[in-house]
């Protein structure tokens, strides 16, 4: 039996866009990069500092100027991200859009707007 190599693709950089979804799915790329490539500290920090842009670039930079890498794990950094990133009214604004959403054009694309939201809240209430 040959065994293959895997080569995920990397994550997409995240920039700091202040949208759970965006966050969310960001995360969940690099969790599963993370797993397939078995990274460890201190390569979490380097490989972190080489996609995150902008202003996620700076806050990471700031945060965690005076730790040493080899203390970096992704558990401790992806719960800094969604502290930091993740709008406090988050949760409320979904359940606010969820309650007043009317259908204002096709079935289709109401019931997929609810579906968003629906899948969103689930998400949001599991953390």
């Amino acid at each position: 039996m040959v065994s293959m190599q895997l080569k995920p693709k990397q994550p997409e950089k995240y920039n700091g866009k202040r949208d759970f979804q965006v966050i969310d799915n960001w995360i969940t790329s690099v969790d599963s990069y993370f797993a397939l490539t078995h990274t460890k500290p201190p390569d979490i920090y380097h490989y972190l500092n080489t996609i995150l842009t902008g202003e996620a670039a700076t806050w990471f930079r700031f945060l965690y100027r005076n730790i040493d890498s080899n203390a970096v794990t992704w558990e401790t950094v992806k719960t800094s991200i969604k502290a930091y990133f993740v709008p406090p009214n988050y949760t409320h604004r979904l359940r606010d859009e969820w309650a007043y959403l009317r259908q204002t054009t096709t079935v289709s694309d109401y019931y997929t707007r609810l579906t968003q939201l629906t899948m969103q809240l689930r998400e949001v209430e599991e953390e």
